[in-house]
């Protein structure tokens, strides 16, 4: 981002990474208890055993989200006025609207995903969220189809 764009609150901002550090650490944090009350107290092996295997199970959530944030080709997306900017695996871009040629929406397992047609791309940019905005009442679908849609004032025979 440029030293003019540094101080603008994003209207939209996505971080995958942000959402797996904090389960790496919350989890860590919840091991590290559990491991150390197992360790400070004489529990049969089986007990041990079965505590180890819910850790297991418990960190699955974590796992799918740091591979997520690798894996995804947008980890961090941020929307602003008159631009955005996309960072992730290849990719570290700022666009202004005017380059975004269509939106679409997809659900994926657990979340919506919007996908975004770059005017010169052949590969789609899929933002791996679509967040909402509380003070405007609306989601980045949402917002970004009315942002690309010309207006009816603007249209030829109006």
């Amino acid at each position: 981002m440029t030293a003019e764009h540094s101080h603008e609150q994003p209207i939209f901002s996505i971080s995958i990474l942000g959402d797996a550090w904090v389960l790496i650490f919350s989890t860590a944090f919840i091991m590290l208890i559990v491991v150390g009350n197992l360790l400070s107290r004489n529990y049969p092996m089986s007990e041990v055993l079965s505590a180890l295997y819910i850790l297991v199970v418990l960190s699955f959530p974590v796992d799918i989200t740091v591979l997520r944030a690798y894996t995804e080709s947008v980890s961090v997306a941020k929307f602003y006025p008159d631009y955005f900017t996309v960072r992730g695996r290849k990719t570290n871009r700022e666009l202004r609207y005017a380059e975004i040629e269509g939106v679409a929406k997809s659900k994926s397992f657990a979340e919506t995903k919007v996908a975004l047609k770059i005017r010169g791309s052949q590969n789609l940019l899929v933002i791996p969220k679509n967040p909402k905005n509380g003070g405007l009442k609306t989601d980045l679908f949402s917002w970004l189809q009315d942002r690309i849609q010309p207006s009816e004032e603007s249209s030829p025979g109006h």
